[in-house]
Order: C-alpha cells, then structure tokens, then sequence
C-alpha cells in the first residue's frame, strides 16, 4: 500500500510506501475512513465482522506520519537527481 499526501493549497504531492498487503483485496477492508490530525494521517478499518477477520494481519488504524512521507520524498528526489546526473 503506498501513501500519497497532497496538499491543496501548495499543489504538492508526496507518495510512498507504508504497508505491506498480504492480499491486494485487503485494502476494501482497511481503509473506511481518512482522517488528519496532529502531523499524522489516519486510515480507520471497516467495523464489519468480516473486516475485523481481514485486519487481524495488520496493525490498525493504520497511522502515517506525514513528517515522515516528507522526508521519504526528500531521499527519492536526491536519487533520482543523483541518477539524471551520472547518466
């Protein structure tokens, strides 16, 4: 699963990668909801039965830190300016 986190009034977009899914359906069960709040974004599971025997593989809510996609971000550019460079 990777994270992505735009931000309306700049324009900027940031994308990465912060959980692993055993199974690519997973993801209709962990995510019901997006919330933001204090430097984090928080994905709230599905409340079902059936969700709950999904998200036992995960540790949920899943809680990105956005200091952290920044940051993450950061490194891709320098490498990816680093290779433009050395081609």
């Amino acid at each position: 699963m990777s994270r992505s986190c735009s931000m309306k009034s700049s324009g900027l977009k940031r994308v990465g990668c912060f959980a692993k899914l055993q199974f690519y359906e997973d993801i209709l069960f962990l995510v019901s909801g997006i919330s933001v709040s204090k430097g984090f974004i928080k994905l709230t599971p599905r409340p079902s039965y059936k969700a709950r025997l999904y998200n036992q593989r995960y540790k949920v809510p899943i809680e990105v830190d956005i200091e952290s996609l920044l940051r993450l971000n950061r490194r891709m550019q320098f490498n990816h300016g680093l290779l433009a460079d050395l081609q």
